[in-house]
C-alpha cells in the first residue's frame, strides 16, 4: 500500500507530515504572543511601563488621531524630525476602537509573534529546493520571537522598530517567490517605521538580488537591487532632507548621543583625533556578548557565509558609538536592528551546510557503490545515486541542534519572566489600573497632568503630560504612593518633590490611600 492511502481520520499521512512543520510555527507564534502580551499587560495593569516611551508613543498616537499631527509634549516640535515613523498611522487608525495604551503592547506582541511564521517563509523559500527546507526552516524560526533580544523589546514596552521585522522578512519572501507587488509594499512599510529600518531593507535588498531564482538579469533579482537601492534613497531623503526640516532647529535629547565624535563630517576624523576613547567604545564587551548571543542562536550557522555575517557589523559599530545607555549594550529595543542581518546570515549558512552535507553524502556513495562493484568485479552503475537513510537522520540532527541552540540562548541571555528575575518588581505589582482610572476620572479630558513615571501611559490622551520632577503651575498633579520609579529619577530626590508639594498651596482634590490629586496652583 503506498504511504498517500494511508489515512488517519480521512487525511492523508504524507498531507500530515507536510503540515506538521509550518502547523508547529504557528504553535510558537500563539504561545510566542500570548507571553509577550501577558507581560506587556501585567506591566500596565501593575504602573510599571515607564513614561518613556510608552506614555511617549501613546501621547503621539492619540494626537494623530485627534487630527493634532505626531505632536508630543515629552519632546519640542514634529515628532517626525526625532524619528520618521510614520508608520504609527497604523495604531492612530486603531485608536478610536481602542484609545488606550495596552493597545501599543498587544500590536507589538503580534508583530514579535510574527516574526515566526514570517522567518519560516522567507527561509523556507531561502533553503528551497532542498528536500530539508521545510524542517530547517521550522527549527531556524520556532526560537525567533524568544529570542533574547525579543524579549528586551518587550522589556523596553512599545516601539515602532518590532514592527519593522516581520514586514521586512515577508518582503524577502515575495522576493525569492516572485511576489514583486508584495516585496515593494512589505518594504515600503518597513521603511515607515523608524528612519534606522533603511539598513535591514538594504540587506534584504540585497539578498533578494543575490538569491532570487533565475539569473543575475531577471526582473526579481533586479527588484532587488531596486529594493536596495530604494533604501538608500529614502536614507538620503529622511536624514539629510525631511528630519531636519521638520526639525526645524529643534534640539532633541537625541542630539548629545553621538556629540562626543564631533557631529557633521567631524565623525571621520574621530578615529584619528579620539582614538583610544573610540576603541575603548568599540571594545566594551556588553554589545558584543548580544551579537554573539544571536550567531549562536541560529547554531552559528552565520559563520559559514562570514561576508554576509559581516553586515551584522555597521549597526552594532553605531550603536557601541552612543552615549546613551543602555544602547551600547544592544538592551531594549536596540538590538532588533541586528535581527535581519542575524537571520539572512544564519539562512544563507544553512544552504552552506546542506550543500556541504549533500556532497559529503554523494562522495561516500560513490566510494561505497565503487568498493561494492569492485568487490564484486562488477563496473559501477552510471545511475542516480540512491538515497541512504543517512539524510533523514541527519536533518533530525539538524533541527535538534537549531532548536536547542536557540532557545538555550534565550533561556541563559533571557531579559524577563521566566528566564530572568531582574526587575521582578516590574512584572509582579498588584493590578491598580481601575483604581487609577476612577482616582482621577476628576481631572478634565483636555486638562494637563503632572505624573509618576508609571502612571503617566494611562493618562496620555492629552496635549500635555508631564512627567515628575516636572509639574507646571496649570497642571494637575497625579501621586502614586506606591509608584515605581525608573533608574530616571531617584527616590530621595521624589521623596523631595513631594514634600515641597505639600507647601506648594496646591489643594488636595483625591486621596483614596494610594493615589492622589491636586488641583492646579491657580484653582
Amino acid at each position: 500500500m503506498s504511504r498517500a492511502r494511508v489515512d488517519v481520520g480521512g487525511v492523508p499521512v504524507t498531507r500530515l507530515r507536510s503540515a506538521a512543520a509550518p502547523m508547529l510555527v504557528a504553535a510558537a507564534a500563539g504561545l510566542a504572543f500570548t507571553w509577550h502580551l501577558v507581560l506587556s499587560l501585567r506591566r500596565a495593569e501593575g504602573l510599571t511601563s515607564g513614561a518613556f516611551d510608552q506614555a511617549y508613543f501613546q501621547q503621539l498616537v492619540w494626537s494623530l488621531s485627534q487630527g493634532h499631527g505626531l505632536r508630543s509634549s515629552f519632546n519640542p516640535g514634529e515628532f517626525l524630525g526625532l524619528h520618521f515613523s510614520p508608520l504609527l498611522a497604523l495604531p492612530a487608525l486603531l485608536q478610536p476602537l481602542w484609545p488606550d495604551a495596552r493597545l501599543l503592547g498587544l500590536l507589538q506582541a503580534a508583530a514579535l509573534a510574527a516574526l515566526a511564521p514570517a522567518a519560516y517563509l522567507f527561509l523556507r523559500a531561502l533553503l528551497r529546493p532542498a528536500r530539508e527546507a521545510t524542517w530547517l526552516a521550522a527549527a531556524l524560526a520556532l526560537p525567533i520571537p524568544f529570542w533574547a533580544v525579543a524579549q528586551q523589546a518587550t522589556r523596553a514596552s512599545f516601539h515602532t522598530e518590532a514592527l519593522a521585522l516581520p514586514l521586512i522578512l515577508v518582503a524577502g519572501w515575495a522576493g525569492l517567490t516572485g511576489r514583486t507587488g508584495i516585496l515593494f509594499g512589505a518594504a515600503l512599510m518597513a521603511l515607515g517605521a523608524k528612519e534606522d529600518q533603511v539598513y535591514p531593507v538594504a540587506v534584504m535588498g540585497l539578498l533578494v538580488a543575490a538569491r532570487a531564482p533565475g539569473p543575475l538579469s531577471s526582473a526579481m533579482r533586479r527588484a532587488g537591487l531596486v529594493m536596495a537601492g530604494l533604501a538608500a534613497a529614502w536614507a538620503v531623503a529622511t536624514f539629510g532632507l525631511l528630519m531636519p526640516a521638520l526639525r526645524a532647529g529643534a534640539a532633541y535629547d537625541i542630539d548629545g548621543y553621538y556629540a562626543w565624535l564631533g557631529g557633521g563630517l567631524n565623525v571621520l576624523r574621530a578615529p584619528f583625533e579620539q582614538t583610544d576613547a573610540v576603541l575603548a567604545a568599540l571594545t566594551r564587551p556588553e554589545g558584543w556578548l548580544v551579537v554573539i548571543g544571536l550567531v549562536l542562536s541560529m547554531a552559528a550557522l552565520p559563520l559559514l557565509r562570514p561576508r554576509w555575517a559581516l553586515l551584522m557589523l555597521p549597526p552594532t559599530v553605531a550603536h557601541l558609538l552612543s552615549r546613551h545607555e543602555p544602547q551600547p549594550q544592544l538592551l531594549l529595543q536596540y538590538g532588533l536592528l541586528l535581527v535581519v542581518p542575524a537571520i539572512v546570515a544564519g539562512g544563507l549558512g544553512a544552504r552552506r551546510l546542506l550543500a556541504l552535507s549533500l556532497r559529503y553524502r554523494r562522495r561516500r556513495a560513490v566510494q561505497g557503490r565503487i568498493a561494492s562493484s569492485a568487490s564484486r568485479r562488477i563496473p559501477p552503475s552510471g545511475g542516480r545515486i540512491a538515497r541512504a537513510g543517512w539524510p533523514r537522520t541527519g536533518t533530525a540532527l539538524m533541527v535538534t541542534a537549531l532548536v536547542v541552540s536557540g532557545f538555550g540562548i534565550a533561556v541563559a541571555r533571557g531579559g524577563i519572566p521566566p528566564f530572568s528575575s531582574r526587575e521582578e518588581r516590574a512584572w509582579n505589582r498588584p493590578a491598580a489600573l481601575t483604581r487609577l482610572i476612577s482616582a482621577t476620572a476628576i481631572i478634565p479630558a483636555d486638562a494637563p497632568i503632572a505624573a509618576d513615571s508609571g502612571v503617566a501611559a494611562p493618562l496620555a490622551n492629552r496635549k500635555r503630560i508631564e512627567v515628575f520632577p516636572t509639574a507646571g503651575a496649570d497642571a494637575f498633579v497625579v501621586v502614586d504612593r506606591e509608584a515605581y520609579v525608573p533608574g530616571r529619577l531617584r527616590w530621595r530626590d521624589r521623596a523631595a518633590w513631594l514634600d515641597d508639594l505639600t507647601r506648594s498651596g496646591r489643594r488636595l482634590l483625591i486621596d483614596d490611600g494610594r493615589f492622589q490629586v491636586w488641583a492646579p496652583l491657580d484653582e
